[in-house]
């Protein structure tokens, strides 16, 4: 079995959440991947059920400067979820000044960082939407959710990394194979139709609307546009 926390813990994240009142203004920036989209919604979910009000939700990729933005923004409790913060050590310093930053990420720790507190890191193939969605059964019904939590397992390509994460893929949806073939039943089609319409769509915000409405129709409608151009093109 996996050791699915490498820093941090779910005690860890449970406190941070109980001291959070509903005067923070909180901000999210996450991973512009169907895990990065997925694990958002979850947090967010997590947060209403405490009746606490989001600022603010930005879809980043990683690049020089990328911060710039998230650094002129007024907050006091900022997420990072799906994204690799602790690489920008100054930016990460000086966001650190401006409020209180919780981290939930499974890509490697930076080892020059010192201060590690409010910081969850899981190994690579517990990926960031499924610990949130694991955490998320102290806050609401976890159970209508599964079908994103696992798509968002096959999207990071994390269903063969270990054990456990095609065992619960397997629950959900038991004819599942531990193959390739796993992109042609449910939770892989809904991985591509995420990743389809993050392509059709210029704004990440409608894509997260729509996953978070369960809209899959918009998504689909998104999703044969860009298969149509990608079969032009091949």
């Amino acid at each position: 079995m996996v050791k699915k926390y490498i820093w941090g813990s779910e005690t860890d994240f449970h406190s941070f959440i109980d001291s959070i009142s509903e005067k923070d203004r909180i901000g999210i920036v996450t991973h512009t991947d169907v895990d990065g989209i997925v694990s958002a919604i979850f947090l967010q979910k997590i947060l209403e059920s405490r009746k606490l009000n989001i600022e603010f939700i930005e879809f980043l990729d990683h690049g020089a400067n990328v911060l710039k933005n998230i650094l002129n923004k007024e907050f006091d409790i900022l997420f990072f979820t799906d994204w690799i913060v602790d690489d920008y050590l100054e930016d990460f310093d000086e966001l650190r000044k401006k409020g209180k930053v919780f981290v939930i990420d499974h890509h490697p720790i930076n080892e020059r960082l010192k201060d590690k507190k409010r910081i969850i890191k899981t190994d690579y193939s517990y990926c960031s939407a499924h610990c949130l969605f694991d955490l998320s059964g102290n806050y609401f019904d976890t159970k209508p959710w599964e079908w994103l939590v696992c798509s968002a397992i096959v999207s990071d390509y994390v269903w063969d990394k270990a054990d456990e994460n095609f065992e619960f893929i397997k629950k959900v949806y038991p004819d599942v194979k531990k193959d390739a073939s796993i992109w042609d039943f449910e939770p892989g089609k809904i991985a591509r139709l995420i990743k389809g319409a993050s392509i059709y769509y210029s704004n990440l915000q409608v894509v997260y609307d729509l996953v978070l409405r369960k809209d899959l129709k918009k998504l689909e409608k998104a999703n044969k546009v860009i298969s149509k151009e990608v079969n032009k093109w091949i």
